[in-house]
């Protein structure tokens, strides 16, 4: 399994064992780079221990809080200061406090259960994920033995649990281009969803939810990638970026043959399906060229700020179903315009027409790959039948209808679903991929938070107007009043790109 993650943690790697359990870890040495570092990693007494993957951000200040609390460090690493924070205020209170990116275990054997007449001892497991999904956990979980790591590979690599597909992953992907957690591509896998930690005990496992977004909704260097001769390609505004602060900068092309001779590599990193993602991989390449272990992404810009055409899109469509629907005959002739056409998007209007009654709806079309009507026509009957029924029950996208304004409504699908499944497991899978650890600040739950409080009108007005402003003119005109494009690979010129 540690061999299966070789390229998340190049630098060490380390094994704890008893009768109970076996932690592994790879490691990418960031901050404490000295042996002290080295994971697992214990308590002072070696009665507790942790395996952990991510960034603390404020790891500094915590640890100043925990030593005058009488905590001893041995390192300068924020893995330690997640053990004696879970020492001093339990998991609960560790993890409300915790600032950053970060999945970890942490075993410990000394839990006591105490009544009037015995003492029981225990040992336990928790699990722990961050509360937007920057960092990526999976388990499998049967009576005899729990697994659990990184990465889907690691886990297939212990050879104790099949490859057989889910077919309700397989229409989940078909449906939005990515497979929401709690559900992977295989049957006996599952991913711990963001904001939730697991306790694995003598009574079994029980998952807990500690963080909600949707509480939150209240009424330096540059690399470019050039893709030479194709509309994608955005070297021009890289360099002007780099003139105006003066950075060093990077540019890297990219050609059809460079993505043949990593497409192996590609898949196998990739664990599951996902419509996204290629491009990251090659960033990440082009970055772990030039000599970093760390870098920057953009990630969350869009979602938070309000970048995307969705969040004036979907309220339009959705209030323009609405008045369809009161319109005498309004969705029948809508629907028989529709019917026909071979056209990509305008399936999806006619399956918008057809089965949107809330934003919700709109939003899964509107972001989704297949229709159902396609899915249907695509996989056998019973297999979409039985799967779509449990697709139609993921509760935690139903929250959305808590939220009474359409914006935000958009903003959380936006956040939870889009960016969390998709963008951020991306992210994260493909630039460890070549050992390169990259940091999302706009994902930061604080600003998320402030973000979110912000009423709807003024983030409406122009795509991400709140971070213009906050810059206050500093970035180049021709970087502010550009075309809105994604990052997005030229795959339709790949014949011509050699």
């Amino acid at each position: 399994m540690m061999d299966a993650q070789i390229h998340r943690g190049p630098d060490d790697f380390g094994l704890y064992q008893n009768k109970n359990i076996v932690l592994g870890h790879r490691r990418l040495a960031i901050i404490d780079l000295s042996p002290a570092g080295r994971q697992p990693m214990s308590n002072e007494d070696g009665t507790i221990w942790i395996t952990y993957n991510g960034e603390i951000y404020n790891y500094r200040e915590l640890r100043e809080m925990l030593i005058k609390k009488g905590h001893k460090f041995k390192s300068n690493s924020d893995t330690e200061v997640i053990i004696h924070g879970y020492e001093e205020w339990g998991v609960d209170g560790l993890l409300q406090r915790l600032r950053g990116m970060f999945a970890f275990a942490i075993y410990d054997p000394r839990s006591t259960i105490h009544n009037s007449r015995f003492t029981i001892n225990y040992s336990r497991l928790i699990l722990a994920r961050d509360r937007i999904g920057i960092k990526p956990l999976y388990y499998s979980y049967c009576d005899d033995f729990l697994l659990f790591a990184s990465g889907l590979n690691a886990i297939l690599a212990s050879k104790l649990v099949s490859k057989e597909i889910d077919p309700k992953a397989v229409v989940l992907f078909l449906l939005y281009g990515s497979i929401p957690p709690p559900q992977t591509i295989y049957k006996e896998i599952f991913a711990l969803e963001p904001g939730h930690f697991l306790i694995i005990d003598e009574k079994g496992l029980k998952k807990n939810r500690y963080y909600d977004l949707k509480n939150g909704f209240l009424d330096t260097s540059l690399m470019g990638i050039s893709f030479p001769d194709t509309p994608y390609d955005e070297s021009r505004y890289s360099k002007i970026a780099a003139r105006k602060f003066n950075t060093d900068h990077a540019e890297i092309e990219i050609t059809g043959k460079d993505l043949i001779n990593h497409m192996d590599k590609n898949f196998y990193i990739m664990d599951q399906p996902t419509v996204d993602g290629v491009n990251t991989y090659f960033v990440s390449w082009a970055t772990n060229k030039s000599g970093l272990k760390v870098a920057m992404s953009g990630v969350g810009g869009d979602e938070i700020f309000w970048g995307y055409p969705s969040f004036t899109h979907i309220p339009r469509l959705f209030h323009l179903f609405k008045i369809l629907s009161w319109v005498p005959l309004g969705k029948r002739t809508a629907q028989f315009i529709l019917r026909n056409s071979n056209s990509f998007k305008t399936a999806k209007l006619y399956s918008m027409v057809s089965n949107s009654s809330s934003i919700l709806d709109i939003y899964l079309n509107y972001r989704g790959l297949f229709t159902k009507e396609q899915i249907y026509k695509l996989l056998h009957q019973d297999f979409v039948r039985h799967a779509m029924e449990g697709v139609e029950q993921m509760s935690y996208l139903q929250e959305c209808s808590e939220i009474n304004d359409e914006h935000n409504q958009v903003s959380l699908l936006e956040t939870t679903f889009y960016m969390a499944n998709q963008l951020l497991r991306d992210t994260d899978v493909f630039s460890m991929a070549h050992s390169l650890e990259v940091r999302v600040p706009f994902v930061d739950h604080t600003l998320v938070e402030l973000l979110a409080k912000i009423p709807a009108r003024y983030k409406t007005i122009y795509p991400k107007r709140l971070l213009i402003k906050v810059l206050n003119n500093k970035l180049p005109d021709e970087i502010v009043h550009r075309p809105k494009m994604g990052f997005t690979f030229p795959l339709t010129y790949g014949c011509e790109m050699n």
